[in-house]
């Protein structure tokens, strides 16, 4: 068995090599020594390229340390960037919560002031109300004033006019009472002097308002009367008058009873003298008559046997839908029969 595989041995080994074989050998060895120049140029280019990548890794190295420095301080930029953000956010909610506080004092400020200009608005009506019925109550209380006043002149007239026809009739019953011998003589002097007889008394008059001025028949009146009468003896005389007086606002007619007290004759004779009647008016905003009197005193002077000049004024009083009043004068000539 041995022998037999050496033989076959011996017999591969010295079985001749095709030519293809060395054909593919030479194109082999021509190949690698191909390869092997080429490949030798190309190491210098690597090593041409090595030297090159080491250049670019030493700058890639640089750079990535240089990139590695600035990421380090972005990172440190952006840590507090971060911060700054997260108190910046902080502040804005704090900052959102006072506008949101502010807001709403705001609201509430707007609404207060609001109601504040409601208030001073009711505030001014009222004002006005008030200031108008101030004005109101000044005036009431001018008229009360007035009204006042008017009513006082007249209690201070009436009073005085009283008294003096108080003191007057006092003074005539205590002369009377205390001389009865005195008004014997007087009452035989007065039988002893007859001097009754007719008169007549024409005078012409002038009066004016003493209260209210404002409305006609009140502010004044002129006019003249005649007076025809009986004289009872030397100081009492008596007759019926008929006159005109016009008025600020019309005309009326007084129909009166003329009643006058002389005293002892002497140059100038003083005498009292009482007027009263009724007025018809003539006027048609006056619908019926009215009554007055007209108290007063004066004094006459003969400028003749039968005629006296006499003078007189006096306190004229009418009624007819109020109470009015005068001051009156009258200047005017008596006659006598006797």
């Amino acid at each position: 068995m041995d022998s037999d595989n050496y033989n076959d041995r011996d017999k591969k080994r010295n079985r001749p090599i095709p030519l293809i074989f060395w054909f593919g050998g030479a194109l082999l060895t021509g190949g690698l020594i191909t390869f092997a120049v080429l490949n030798s140029k190309k190491g210098e280019q690597v090593k041409l390229l090595g030297l090159r990548l080491a250049e670019t890794e030493n700058t890639l190295t640089r750079e990535k340390e240089e990139l590695s420095e600035k990421l380090v301080k972005s990172t440190a930029s952006y840590d507090a960037l971060q911060t700054e953000h997260i108190a910046a956010i902080a502040s804005l909610n704090d900052e959102q919560s006072k506008n949101s506080r502010l807001a709403a004092a705001n609201a509430s400020y707007i609404k207060r002031e609001n109601q504040v200009k409601q208030e001073y608005q009711n505030l001014l009506e009222s004002s006005d109300r008030v200031i108008a019925e101030n004005e109101m109550l000044k005036s009431e209380a001018e008229a009360l004033k007035s009204s006042v006043a008017d009513l006082q002149s007249k209690l201070n007239k009436n009073e005085t006019l009283s008294s003096m026809q108080s003191e007057l009739i006092s003074s005539q019953n205590s002369k009377i009472r205390s001389d009865s011998m005195a008004t014997a003589a007087l009452l035989d002097s007065l039988e002893r002097e007859n001097v009754a007889g007719f008169y007549n008394n024409t005078d012409i008059t002038a009066a004016a308002g003493l209260e209210i001025r404002n409305v006609p028949y009140t502010k004044y009146f002129y006019g003249f009367s005649t007076v025809n009468g009986y004289v009872i003896n030397k100081h009492f005389m008596t007759g019926i008058g008929i006159g005109v007086n016009i008025y600020n606002g019309g005309v009326m007619v007084p129909i009166f009873l003329d009643m006058r007290y002389t005293f002892n004759k002497r140059t100038f004779t003083p005498y009292l003298f009482a007027d009263g009647g009724v007025l018809i008016p003539f006027e048609s905003d006056l619908q019926k008559p009215s009554l007055f009197v007209n108290p007063g005193i004066g004094i006459s002077r003969n400028i003749g046997k039968k005629l006296a000049l006499n003078f007189g004024a006096g306190y004229y009083l009418q009624r007819d839908a109020a109470r009015n009043s005068f001051v009156n004068a009258k200047i005017g000539l008596i006659y006598r029969k006797k």
